[in-house]
């Protein structure tokens, strides 16, 4: 195992819960948790550099419309302005090894942490990516189902949305799963030439995946009464803004611009949805995205310094970042740490996301794979 920051968060007491809480009837609740990360290397280039033939036909002149700017290779301008300043650390999958390789992993990874039992209960299996599988006509959730022996389960894929799968699913899953349902949900990323791994120093893009299971549970049910069960969903917005079609085309400052105000009105709504303040969180989780950026989303919301975390530099893990932040939290956090997190993130064509969980951390046993290595 390793630990995924540098440090551990900075616990600060743990706020009163609203008085004003309604019960709700059931709730989400998270069970087990597994993160595949392949090592960090040192990428200071733009674009993904590792090529596959799966990803040819983009390259014709017809598929302009599925590629970065409708385009190849970069072009120089695009090179100078979107190239990070300084070092840059990125997990970067080996050549060779899938989205859909990185997503089995972490599925299998999981069943191996509860137990093939808790795994056959599973009645949805939901797969979210920004990227695209290296053989794009693949299903990558059908592999997982296979790979897994599940078949009375409904498999669902979900992109389109940037790196904000985490959140999306959950709101699916919230409107979607009957009482004592299971999800097994996986969020995966593998780039690829063309597209674009950095934004200047505001964002750059690493491998990775993570699994947890999803349960519509009883809201009165302890977590940790379930094995394997660590935390509780209390809410969670998706905050749509301006669209950007061309984000490769933006400077980054202009997107920092953009996406701040947007970011910290996702995190005000998650709050107030949860019938929280601000002080009252005693984890803010930011992405793994340009500290300066993170800490001005944070001031805007009101986050107070000694509940922000710490992300070590290696870059954002793409749509496993956030559900990745949250094992790392309990992996770090003691065994007796009880409270609430508050995890969002920001996605370039103009969205944010955050939620809101009450965590039971020291009872998460986080399972940290680095690909190639037992975990």
């Amino acid at each position: 195992m390793t630990a995924l920051m540098t440090a551990p968060p900075v616990s600060a007491p743990t706020g009163q819960r609203s008085t004003e809480t309604p019960l709700a009837a059931s709730v989400l609740t998270l069970v087990g948790g597994v993160a595949v990360l392949p090592p960090a290397l040192q990428f200071t280039a733009v674009q993904a550099d590792e090529r596959h033939p799966g990803y040819r036909h983009l390259l014709l002149p017809q598929a302009r419309f599925a590629r970065p700017r409708g385009l190849g290779k970069h072009t120089d301008e695009e090179a100078l302005r979107l190239a990070p300043t300084g070092p840059s650390a990125l997990r970067i999958a080996a050549p060779g090894q899938s989205l859909s390789d990185l997503a089995v992993d972490a599925a299998l990874d999981l069943r191996d942490q509860l137990g093939s039992g808790q795994i056959a209960q599973t009645t949805h299996v939901v797969v979210a990516s920004a990227a695209l599988n290296e053989t794009i006509g693949d299903s990558v959730v059908g592999r997982v189902q296979y790979e897994l022996g599940l078949k009375d389960v409904l498999p669902l894929a979900l992109g389109q949305n940037g790196t904000l799968g985490w959140y999306s699913a959950l709101m699916l899953l919230d409107g979607l799963l009957g009482e004592n349902d299971q999800a097994l949900l996986v969020l995966a990323d593998k780039w690829l030439y063309p597209f674009f791994r950095h934004f200047g120093d505001l964002v750059g893009y690493s491998d990775g995946a993570a699994a947890v299971l999803v349960r519509r549970t009883s809201a009165n049910a302890q977590p940790q009464a379930q094995t394997g069960a660590w935390g509780t969903l209390k809410s969670v917005i998706v905050q749509y803004g301006t669209s950007f079609d061309d984000p490769w085309g933006c400077a980054p400052d202009s997107l920092r611009d953009a996406l701040a105000p947007l970011a910290a009105r996702a995190i005000l709504r998650a709050l107030d949805q949860a019938q929280l303040r601000a002080d009252q969180i005693d984890w803010c989780v930011p992405p793994g995205i340009d500290p300066a950026f993170a800490a001005r989303v944070a001031d805007a919301a009101a986050i107070p310094l000694a509940r922000r975390v710490h992300r070590e530099a290696t870059g954002h893990g793409s749509s496993a970042d956030s559900p990745t932040s949250l094992l790392q939290l309990g992996h770090a956090a003691s065994a007796s740490a009880h409270g609430f997190a508050l995890v969002w993130d920001v996605a370039l064509h103009g969205a944010a996301a955050a939620a809101v969980f009450d965590l039971s951390a020291g009872a998460l046993d986080a399972v940290i794979n680095l690909a190639g290595e037992p975990s």
